[in-house]
């Protein structure tokens, strides 16, 4: 028989994963952890699945210095320093779709529209006419596609308390983000890719009745995951002037790699009928955030 949360210790382990997947981190990315679920129950079995997702991330880019010697107008060498530092806002509203066949792999791609708020920070340590520049300010993007896919695997699956399954899996996501604002005369864009690799632990068939009069069919899980972001950007000041008020206009272009970062997560995917499932999620450590998804298994 099914696994009943009836005991005291089940009732709280359920509830921590509830609270965990429903409390929202400080704060894009796909749900690390649902996939577990999105396999066939039986190992040799196809399975397919289409699910409407929303997510909110927030991603630190930590402070990175480009220096580099520069003859300027008067024939003088002089070193020149740009420092910059960001803290990115993603959110998401899309679609991710896959098959899955057997245990390996489970194959997706994913579609939508995301919105960033970046707060960024730039520093000019000698601009042309040889004054010190910076500035810290927050750009809003109004929207922009986002595009990706990914690769799963199941490890290791097993029964456990006759109809209950306990599985290890991995999986491999990619996505590309290109987007740009503005604020004033100050103009920012950055075109960003985003590699992660995560490893989740789920626990399949466990039933809670809240209250006596509904079963509710859980399967939670967590793990962690390393991400890592690596792409370009571009900043402008055009209107900038020197303390005598000359024009000292700021462009800026640099690569972006703030290396790797580590976060876990917890989440628990709710069956709501034998096809039709509801996901949430939240993350923390270095990405905090939250997705929540309804998806349709068939």
């Amino acid at each position: 028989m099914k696994l009943d949360l009836s005991n005291t210790a089940l009732r709280i382990f359920c509830a921590l994963f509830f609270a965990g997947a429903f409390l929202p981190g400080v704060c894009m990315a796909s749900s690390p952890g649902s996939f577990l679920a999105q396999f066939p129950k039986e190992p040799d079995g196809i399975q397919s699945f289409m699910a409407l997702q929303t997510e909110r991330q927030v991603n630190e880019f930590a402070r990175q210095r480009i220096r580099r010697p520069e003859i300027d107008s008067q024939g003088e060498e002089r070193h020149y320093s740009e420092i910059r530092s960001s803290e990115n806002t993603f959110t998401f509203d899309g679609i991710k779709t896959g098959v899955a066949l057997g245990r390996v792999p489970l194959i997706y791609v994913l579609a939508g529209y995301g919105r960033a708020d970046v707060d960024f920070s730039f520093t000019d340590e000698l601009t042309e006419n040889k004054f010190s520049y910076s500035k810290q300010i927050r750009f809003e993007n109004d929207g922009f596609p986002v595009f990706g896919g990914g690769i799963s695997t199941m490890m290791y699956d097993t029964s456990v308390l006759e109809k209950n399954r306990f599985s290890i899996g991995a999986d491999l996501q990619y996505r590309w983000l290109d987007f740009e604002a503005e604020e004033g005369a100050l103009s920012y864009e950055s075109t960003l890719h985003e590699i992660q690799l995560a490893i989740a632990a789920g626990l399949e068939n466990l039933t809670w009745r809240p209250g006596g009069w509904v079963t509710l069919v859980l399967s939670p899980y967590g793990g962690a995951k390393i991400s890592h972001f690596f792409g370009d950007e571009a900043f402008s000041d055009p209107a900038n002037r020197d303390p005598q008020g000359n024009p000292d206009p700021i462009y800026y272009k640099g690569d972006i790699d703030p290396g790797n970062h580590i976060s876990f997560f917890i989440g628990t995917n709710i069956n709501l009928t034998q096809s039709l499932f509801l996901g949430v999620e939240t993350r923390f450590g270095d990405d905090d955030g939250y997705a929540v998804q309804l998806g349709y298994k068939f």
